[in-house]
């Protein structure tokens, strides 16, 4: 079973994968390609601020730096519940 989901602000280009932010002990679904961080179910034409922020600037707006080392991915599975 195939559970891979892609981006439709990248033009289907990234995958989603499921984030865990360390210090916030907060999961997220955000895209390789593009670090967009979605906020809703994907959509064909998603609206930035509504659909999807960069992953950097929700980081930045909580306090945590965009390093790597804030964060680790989260199983593999986890792709199909975002």
């Amino acid at each position: 079973m195939n559970n891979v989901i892609t981006c439709s602000r990248c033009n289907y280009q990234g995958q989603i994968k499921k984030l865990r932010i360390k210090r916030l002990e907060q999961e997220v679904p955000v895209c390789e390609e593009c670090d967009a961080l979605w906020l809703t179910p994907l959509r064909e034409e998603p609206v930035y601020g509504v659909d999807f922020i960069d992953f950097k600037s929700f980081l930045e707006g909580q306090g945590v730096k965009y390093d790597a080392s804030e964060w680790e991915p989260v199983d593999a599975g986890s792709a199909s519940k975002i």
